[in-house]
């Protein structure tokens, strides 16, 4: 009993520090001058992305990128507020993409570091003057939410569930997201389900719109054979591969520890590609698995090596909720072993297009390893073909773009409609 109230007293001190702290933002006027840069007057709404993380961004990334690129721009303005550190700042940058250097640091140890980034995140809001901020994970969605209501002009202000999460039912919880967020937007049926199935906050304003990929862009491709000679892989070895990253919650360590139970003179490689694959390389080689392995690091165009699978695998048993990868190698005809946490399991049609296996279990992977090793070409030839069919009937960007669009659209009404004026709703909403 004494821990419970010692725990729950030490919640209510940190919820005490964040509120305060937030209360001080409110008395913080921003600065008249601004690191951000001009912008030009349009007829179009305007939008801005937000990504909070400072370095390798992952599946936030490919997000921003495939909506500040897309079609979008056709009806909006689009530009990016991310941390100057970052690989969305700085492929935006490449592209020419409207980009605001701005971070969002909101964790109770740095707290000192709020009030300076809101002072930089308002004097990006005055500057831009968006119609709708639409915001990419837990840190950027609060300091933007509670900036928001400093300005003349608020936006509309739109948080993506990139992971999977419970939301607590507490007062603060249910005013954030209930009151000062305008959507909630889910990545995949699953993520949902799993706050609602855990008895988590009931949201007001859900929308769902599933992650999905450019089917013209990611589609089967031959082997590159001289890429498969550089990388020292035999004509005749089968190659699992992954394009997901080298996460902790990407679970290569399942992988390795899979890799353990087969003979050493297994015909058949794995490719990982993702940042910093040094510490996994180490681990490989203290197992005595490294010789099954090949870790090409991060890879700004994952397509050439993916071409290389014959099966793709995602392990993930926390944290994921939709996998941009996973739909990347489907769209590309590379079947999948995955796991069924949260929304993987939207992913694979279970001895269709790939194989489920249980989260965090290193027999059922090697079984699955060895199910395909062992598979007809013809039948694998047919869960390939399954795999693309797959993404062409679930995950094509056009339906995802076109449900962002309404989405848009339907913060812009429910504005106007605040305004007094009649304007017709053409997005669904999920309740």
């Amino acid at each position: 009993m004494s821990y419970n109230i010692t725990h729950q007293m030490k919640k209510l001190l940190i919820l005490s520090s964040i509120i305060l702290t937030l209360a001080a933002i409110f008395y913080i006027s921003p600065s008249n001058q601004t690191t951000t840069i001009a912008t030009t007057p349009t007829s179009k709404p305007k939008v801005l992305l937000t990504s909070w993380l400072d370095l390798d961004s992952g599946g936030i990334a490919t997000f921003v990128l495939s909506l500040a690129q897309s079609e979008l721009n056709d009806h909006f303005e689009i530009a990016v507020a991310a941390p100057e550190t970052s690989d969305v700042y700085k492929a935006c940058n490449q592209l020419g993409i409207k980009t605001y250097p701005c971070t969002f640091p909101f964790k109770f140890k740095k707290l000192a570091k709020i009030l300076p980034a809101s002072k930089v995140l308002r004097n990006i809001l005055k500057d831009y003057q968006p119609d709708i901020v639409h915001t990419s994970g837990s840190h950027d969605r609060t300091l933007v939410a509670w900036n928001s209501l400093l300005l003349e002009k608020k936006p509309s202000v739109i948080q993506t569930c990139h992971c999977t999460k419970v939301v607590s039912k507490d007062p603060y919880h249910w005013f954030f997201y209930n009151k000062l967020i305008d959507a909630n937007m889910f990545i995949s049926t699953s993520a949902f389900k799993i706050n609602t199935e855990k008895k988590g906050l009931k949201l007001n304003n859900v929308y769902i719109i599933e992650n999905a990929v450019d089917l013209k862009k990611f589609q089967p491709t031959p082997k590159n054979s001289t890429l498969q000679e550089q990388l020292g892989i035999p004509k005749n070895y089968f190659v699992f591969g992954s394009n997901a990253g080298l996460q902790g919650c990407k679970r290569i360590d399942i992988m390795l520890d899979a890799l353990t139970l087969f003979p050493p003179d297994s015909p058949f490689k794995v490719i990982a590609l993702g940042h910093d694959p040094q510490p996994w390389i180490e681990k490989a080689k203290s197992m005595g698995v490294d010789h099954f392995l090949i870790f090409p690091g991060f890879q700004e165009d994952v397509r050439p090596f993916c071409g290389l699978f014959d099966v793709g695998f995602i392990l993930s048993s926390r944290t994921e909720s939709s996998s941009f990868a996973s739909r990347e190698m489907l769209a590309m005809g590379i079947p999948l072993i995955s796991s069924f946490f949260s929304g993987l399991k939207d992913n694979v049609d279970n001895h269709i297009n790939g194989v489920f296996v249980e989260p965090g279990n290193a027999q059922d992977v090697y079984n699955a390893m060895n199910f395909f090793l062992n598979m007809p070409t013809s039948e694998l030839e047919e869960y390939k073909k399954n795999a693309r069919l797959k993404a062409e009937r679930c995950f094509d960007s056009k339906t995802q773009l076109q449900a962002i669009a309404n989405l848009y659209k339907n913060m812009l009404e429910k504005k106007s409609i605040k305004q007094n004026t009649s304007t017709p709703i053409t997005a669904i909403a999920y309740q």
